[in-house]
């Protein structure tokens, strides 16, 4: 837990105070100038343009002065500017700046801020500002007479027109059903609007009984709403708009926005020609819009109400099955409930909700609903621990459970190991996964090889305990457990194997490491206090627990594959891997440079 201020302050106050040596602070070592960046190159002024080709432009025998292309033309998305090009050129190449003052032979409606500027002798670009505005229809026309570079003069007139949109209603929330009463209304657009008069053109509409009139939301509203605050977030205030209904909408009712026909934009005159809508749903009374019908045993059973229900305030007793369910359990979560348990099969199971269960708009469901779920025949199934490396339970019995379904055997081989055989139990768990027909034998002393039955109901999951007393002495020591159903099923992906270590230990065992240095921890399994006297080996590294069951062992120059604890008769070990090995062993650190740059040339 942090300390408070308080807390924080008394501590920093009983600290004895900080005794300086008058060398603590220095200046930081700044040149007294630095010199510029190297240049790899001389630098040769020259005017330009040279002085020998300034003047009129080539002439061009034969030709006729034309416009070749006017761009853009018609009903364009965005107009980022407008390009004339002519057949010939029409300025003497010079310098942009020298260019400034020379007479445009195009004339733009309606005139727009921006600038002309010619790109070489034969295209004259406009650039606007910003871009063109938006909603407007824009004329070139470029003048019958206007004369080239060499004097040729355009026989006759040119004229174009281009024309950007209307306003576009981009994006806009909510939408869907199941919404609240008093949802906030979002509307964005492609340009800028006039988001005030906007208001009070915007139509809503209903399903039924009327509704209400719009009004701009507070910024109180739009602050407490995220959804709508992360939409506005790097948005132009003037293309959006929030809204808010002056009376709460009707539940179960659909609403549509309309933006109507004729709107127009701040940008331009032009109005769109047809209306823009959005609709969205209010919550409707709660009820079940699906159910599970049919499920096998191991499958969960599933109800989807309309509304999202509340999970703080849900009670699973408004849930009853009939005939009972054993380890009967229901979830609430979102619009559904989740059931799961371990039902018969061919069985029909009756499911009764209660009236009282609630939605998050504080809707009950008003009446009890009732409905027949048919659980049919399980496909056979084994379901061992899903680790290799298990640490048996101290308080628990010294068994290893199984699950099964339609399975009425099992084969189970016990072998008696100890810690040395480690790396022979790895080899062999490798060839059995690899399906290899020439396996070595099992490490260790088997103790059991026995066909048990596993006494399941039919289509009912069924835990089978496998005891492992056989191989252990008073209840402690290790096991190399082998399970598989007997007789092999036809289908070969059915065939799974269940090979795993069994430790029974009442010793709990951790390490840290580093580079160079292991720190065993051992503690009591059952009562989590440290243990002293814990003799650990690394290779042949050895260290006895203090009372905090620590020990530290400096990691060995060979890799050691496993960390051993012994008290007493009780032996466990922690090994970095169950499957592919590994271990643990010294290694000097490697250096690492780390580059901080100040660049006051700016190379």
């Amino acid at each position: 837990m942090p300390l408070s201020s308080s807390e924080l302050e008394a501590m920093l106050k009983a600290l004895p105070p900080l005794q300086g040596d008058g060398k603590d602070a220095k200046a930081f070592a700044l040149r007294e100038g630095s010199q510029p960046p190297p240049r790899t190159a001389r630098t040769l002024e020259q005017p330009f343009p040279p002085a020998s080709t300034q003047g009129a432009p080539p002439k061009v025998a034969g030709k006729r002065l034309e416009v070749l292309n006017v761009a853009p033309r018609g009903a364009v998305e965005m107009a980022p500017h407008l390009t004339v090009t002519f057949n010939q050129a029409m300025v003497a190449l010079t310098t942009v700046e020298q260019l400034d003052g020379k007479e445009v032979p195009v004339k733009l409606t309606p005139a727009v801020e921006g600038k002309w500027r010619w790109l070489g002798t034969q295209t004259l670009m406009f650039v606007p500002k910003v871009r063109f505005p938006m909603a407007t229809s824009y004329t070139v026309e470029i003048p019958a007479g206007i004369k080239s570079g060499d004097g040729k003069s355009l026989a006759a007139a040119r004229r174009e027109t281009f024309e950007t949109p209307p306003p576009r209603l981009e994006a806009s929330q909510p939408d869907g059903d199941g919404l609240a009463l008093e949802p906030l209304i979002y509307l964005r657009f492609d340009q800028d609007m006039d988001t005030k008069a906007l208001v009070g053109k915007l139509r809503l509409t209903c399903s039924q009984g009327q509704p209400p009139k719009l009004r701009m939301a507070t910024r109180a509203e739009i602050l407490a709403d995220d959804s709508i605050n992360a939409l506005i977030q790097d948005q132009s205030d003037k293309r959006w708009l929030v809204l808010k209904a002056e009376k709460p909408l009707q539940a179960g009712t659909s609403y549509t926005v309309e933006v109507p026909a004729g709107t127009a934009s701040a940008e331009g005159p032009l109005t769109t020609k047809s209306p823009q809508t959005f609709s969205f749903s209010t919550y409707d009374p709660l009820s079940v819009v699906w159910k599970t019908d049919d499920a096998s045993p191991l499958d969960p059973w599933n109800i989807q109400f309309n509304n999202a229900l509340q999970a703080d305030k849900f009670d699973p007793s408004w849930v009853k099955v009939s005939p009972e369910v054993a380890d009967f359990k229901v979830r609430c979560d979102g619009r559904g409930l989740t059931m799961t348990g371990r039902p018969r099969g061919q069985t029909k199971y009756e499911v009764t909700l209660s009236p009282e269960c609630i939605d998050q708009f504080g809707q009950r469901l008003g009446k009890s609903e009732s409905f027949t779920i048919a659980v049919g025949k399980a496909e056979p199934s084994f379901q061992p621990p899903g680790q290799t490396m298990l640490v048996l339970d101290p308080k628990g019995p010294r068994s290893l459970p199984m699950k099964v379904v339609n399975y009425d055997k099992l084969r189970v081989r016990l072998w008696k190991v100890e810690p040395s055989d480690w790396k022979a139990f790895q080899e062999y768990q490798q060839q059995t996964y690899s399906n290899l027909k020439e396996k070595h034998p099992p490490p260790g002393q088997s103790v059991l090889d026995q066909v048990i039955d596993t006494k399941a109901p039919t289509d009912q999951e069924t835990e089978v305990p496998v005891d492992l007393t056989a191989a252990l002495q008073n209840g402690l020591g290790h096991v190399v457990v082998q399970v598989e159903v007997e007789p092999p099923p036809k289908e070969e992906w059915r065939r799974q194997v269940y090979l795993g270590w069994i430790q029974s230990t009442q010793i709990g065992l951790d390490a840290l490491v580093d580079n160079q240095e292991m720190v065993a921890w051992a503690n009591d399994l059952q009562t989590g206090q440290a243990l002293s006297g814990v003799e650990f080996q690394l290779n042949d590294k050895q260290a006895s627990s203090d009372a905090e069951g620590l020990a530290r062992l400096p990691l060995p120059d060979l890799t050691a594959a496993q960390l051993l604890a012994r008290k007493g008769s009780d032996v466990a070990f922690l090994a970095p891997g169950d499957y592919y090995g590994g271990g643990w062993n010294r290694h000097q650190p490697s250096d690492t440079t780390l580059w901080h740059v100040l660049d006051d040339r700016h190379l």
